[in-house]
């Protein structure tokens, strides 16, 4: 059958390309509902407002200039400030444009290994198990893990424009230097840019010079060829050293890299062997994975010698069938090298290994898969249909897998849930899954899991906005703020003095002990703990709001718009703020300037409660007739009332007073008989005394009226 006009039919390639594109978006594409994770998430996005305000001239310095969670990778900052400037803090968008990274990885790997060995279906296969392994989940669905399919995406390019380089016509080939490496340098440094983890990729050029594309010298002899390879791959190595340096500066600057103290050389070199083994092993199996898997204190010495033994059994079987089969040779290499920065001989972190640090290494593994089948299938004919429904059968088990494995990734709770789930003695996930559950504002099962971790690891330290904290204090905190949810007041103070104890620097803990010490009548150690919390974080707003609310109830009127002030300096979107200083205005006795502050506040946010119901009763009962005005009394406070539900006595009280100034003396009788009600029945004494008198005037025949001074303030 033709086709009409000038239309070609798409090849194979391509058309086996856009179907592992889009059978890759299919199969992730239930990250597009889940949630952020509560590891590593905040710090990049959730609690970065440098992230969180887009691409800034700013938000660049700052990614360019400075080392952050312990990583110089601008490129992958800028990836996270880009989200957020077009989605906003939309986890399940943020998540798949993960996705749409990983499947544009997956179709420029196939389009790599077709381009350097011309072989269709092998490289179909490599392609196709790089994009639905299980392994991989952990780097497509986790969106602190951008660096993983941001740097594999230039890395891809780079071999491509590599390749392109190294198969120039042969009237080209005798200068050194080529536009196609120059681009290639290019892709390395962006992706280096995104994740220093790629400095290996120089010696992963000299692989595939080796296999497939030839390129290496016959004989050792031959120094001209070989310096001529060596001289191109100059530029790549000084940026990989420049690369190494800024890196290994971040980690140490972030305290990410254990000294030798914290983990011995020998330790890290027994869990380099394990991690390789076990790599190779979840490869195979990809089964019971998880974040993180915990570092041991020690290996036992069978596993040890059994681990070691098999990788140099694999080692040595590649190295003897390396003419015959130079795949396996350079598949094996490609695997044990670009390992190596993160197999643990310098150690980041607690983890033993981790699945997202197979997103790259795991190619050639799957290349050496790949291309022994098809060489089975070319010395063999016959076996082409068993070897074709085994590949078929693993893709389906891995798509299986993936799903399964996606699922676990929906939030933090399911994820750490399934960590401790598969893994023993895991002080990190119980952690995490406490943090999942205080999200959720489960505190009891917060606290339990808080508490596994300390048993675990008395030491351990949480990561807070502010910066690392002992857990110790956070599960002291986390007990303090269920008791005091409890009305155990004198509970929660002991719990808040023993999360101090633990950790002076909790901000949160002066905080909420500040508001505690003020409600039991103990101003100067509420005032002592809230500028404690100001001294630790100066741009705390709530830390200046309490304050400015305390030092108002001590009359020192100016010190507390001073805090206010402050307060909105931080938060200049928070229609509390402005509310907050309407109220000082009205403790200083001046109602013009508090009603400025309340038309501040409904600009802020219109739908405000309190503000309306504040601003109401100012045009309602002020002494001022100037300032009166019934109908706006009475339109605010219907609003304010719709909004508190039509059920609270505050609000009721209020909206009487606006029908009494608007003429509409029965209605306010009304309304404020029902408030007197429910005040009485919630036990609010102060507030029922004080709706009787207002109910006195309207049976009177006359509205209220009020002067504004410390009676009107205490009673909001």
């Amino acid at each position: 059958m033709s086709l009409p006009g000038n239309i070609q039919a798409p090849t194979p390639a391509r058309l086996v390309g856009w179907l592992l594109v889009l059978l890759t978006l299919l199969v992730y594409a239930p990250v597009f509902f889940h949630d952020f994770i509560y590891f590593d998430d905040p710090a990049y996005v959730l609690n970065n407002p440098v992230v969180q305000a887009g691409l800034t001239w700013a938000g660049l310095k700052w990614a360019f200039l400075g080392s952050h969670a312990s990583n110089w990778h601008p490129l992958t900052w800028l990836s996270h400030m880009l989200d957020c400037q077009l989605v906003g803090l939309n986890a399940g968008a943020q998540h798949f444009i993960s996705v749409i990274f990983h499947a544009a990885n997956t179709c420029l790997l196939f389009h790599l290994w077709r381009r350097l060995t011309g072989k269709l279906w092998p490289s179909a296969l490599v392609a196709a198990l790089f994009a639905w392994h299980p392994l991989h989940v952990e780097s497509v669905a986790w969106i602190a893990e951008r660096k993983d399919v941001l740097s594999t995406f230039f890395a891809l390019l780079a071999a491509l424009a590599y390749v392109c380089h190294a198969q120039r016509p042969a009237r080209e080939a005798a200068a050194w230097f080529s536009p196609t490496l120059a681009w290639s340098l290019l892709f390395f440094a962006l992706g280096l840019l995104a994740k220093p983890m790629l400095v290996t990729l120089p010696f992963v050029f000299l692989l595939v010079d080796a296999w497939p594309l030839g390129r290496l010298p016959t004989t050792m002899f031959d120094f001209q060829k070989f310096s001529r390879l060596t001289a191109e791959k100059i530029p790549f190595f000084l940026l990989a050293a420049v690369s190494c340096v800024m890196t290994f500066l971040a980690q140490h600057a972030g305290a990410a890299v254990a000294t030798l103290q914290d983990r011995s050389a020998t330790l890290r070199l027994e869990n380099a062997v394990m991690a390789y083994a076990n790599y190779l092993f979840k490869t195979a199996w990809p089964a019971r994975l998880a974040l993180p898997y915990p570092l041991p204190a020690t290996y036992p010495v069978g596993g040890l010698l059994l681990a070691g033994f098999f990788l140099v059994g694999i080692s040595l079987t590649a190295w003897w069938w390396h003419r015959q089969s130079p795949w396996l040779w350079t598949g094996w290499l490609w695997f044990l090298g670009t390992l190596v920065p993160v197999i643990g001989l310098v150690q980041v972190g607690n983890q033993a290994m981790a699945d997202r640090y197979m997103y790259w290494p795991v190619i050639g593994l799957f290349v050496a898969f790949a291309f022994t089948a098809a060489d089975a299938v070319a010395r063999h004919p016959a076996w082409r249909r068993p070897i074709t429904i085994a590949a078929a059968v693993i893709l389906s088990g891995s798509i299986v897998l993936t799903e399964i494995q996606i699922g676990y990734w929906k939030n933090t709770r399911t994820l750490f849930g399934h960590s401790l789930a598969v893994t023993r003695h895991n002080a990190q996930a119980e952690l995490m899954l406490g943090i999942g559950y205080e999200h959720e504002s489960d505190l009891p099962r917060a606290l339990e899991h808080f508490d596994a971790a300390l048993k675990l690891d008395p030491d351990m330290t949480v990561w807070m906005a502010d910066g690392s904290h002992p857990l110790a204090g956070r599960a002291a905190l986390l007990r303090a703020v269920s008791a005091e949810n409890a009305r155990h007041t004198s509970q929660a103070i002991g719990y808040y003095y023993q999360a101090l104890t633990s950790d002076p620097s909790l901000v949160e803990a002066h905080n909420n002990l500040g508001n505690l010490l003020d409600e039991i009548g103990d101003s100067t150690a509420a005032r002592q703990h809230y500028e404690a919390a100001l001294r630790l974080s100066p741009d705390d707003a709530l830390a200046h709001e309490n304050l400015g609310t305390l030092l108002l109830k001590l009359g020192e009127f100016d010190q507390a718009l001073a805090q206010y002030q402050a307060a909105a300096r931080q938060q200049p979107a928070d229609a509390h703020v402005p509310y907050l200083v309407a109220k000082a205005y009205l403790r200083r006795g001046e109602p013009a300037e508090a009603v400025k502050s309340l038309h501040q506040a409904l600009e802020l946010d219109p739908n405000d409660p309190q503000a309306l119901a504040l601003l109401a009763r100012l045009l309602a009962t002020d002494e001022d007739s100037t300032r009166r005005d019934g109908t706006q009394a009475v339109a605010l406070a219907e609003k304010a009332n719709a909004l508190a539900g039509q059920g609270q006595p505050f609000f009721l009280d209020v909206l009487a007073m606006a029908y009494a100034e608007a003429g509409r003396a029965p209605a306010a009788e009304q309304t404020a008989a029902q408030a007197l009600d429910l005040a009485a029945k919630a036990g609010l004494t102060n507030l029922e005394s004080n709706i009787r008198k207002h109910l006195q005037a309207y049976q009177a025949g006359r509205p209220f009226r009020e002067t504004f001074t410390n009676t009107l303030a205490t009673e909001n």
